[in-house]
């Protein structure tokens, strides 16, 4: 399952009309659409690190934003996980199902490093260090921080933005 991803587009008012009136106003017009999707894009970024889960901080620092502009003349932004944790991001979001660490044969799991070996409180011989070839994980409970986040940045962004733009979008691909 792919990692989802935010992308946010919006289209300059008066975009068409000051184009053909003067390029200096749609330099002008572009440059404050820019600085104002990426004042947004650390906004959120921000907001998507305060929502994320926080074990160890790796994975929250990971997220990243980039602005692009489209030739229409709209802007557009998307947000995403980038780092050593990202791939974490759907296994996060979505959940994940009951599963067996790890799959593959002896030769493969010496080459990651198996035997699996982690300190359990509640082990069949009190707490310690046990050492395991393969452990049954129950699974994780779905945690979409993402949903949180674009729930708590969707009416100030529209605000923000509705001062520059006519109409903005944000979807999550």
């Amino acid at each position: 399952m792919p990692a989802p991803r935010i992308r946010i587009t919006v289209k300059p008012r008066g975009y068409a009309a000051a184009s053909k009136r003067a390029s200096k106003r749609t330099k002008a017009m572009l440059k404050i659409g820019r600085e104002v999707l990426k004042r947004q894009g650390r906004e959120f970024v921000k907001v998507m690190r305060e929502e994320a889960p926080q074990d160890t901080g790796t994975f929250a620092k990971g997220f990243r934003y980039r602005t692009r502009q489209l030739k229409s003349g709209e802007f557009g932004m998307t947000i995403f996980a980038a780092g050593p944790h990202a791939f974490l991001m759907p296994m996060i979001v979505y959940g994940t199902k009951a599963h067996e660490i790890p799959t593959g044969g002896a030769a493969a799991q010496k080459a990651k490093g198996y035997p699996l070996k982690f300190f359990w409180q509640k082990g069949p011989n009190g707490p310690g260090i046990y050492r395991f070839w393969r452990v049954w994980h129950p699974g994780t409970k779905p945690n979409n921080f993402v949903r949180r986040t674009i729930t708590r940045q969707r009416g100030p962004m529209r605000r923000e933005l509705r001062g520059y733009f006519w109409s903005s979008v944000i979807k999550v691909a």
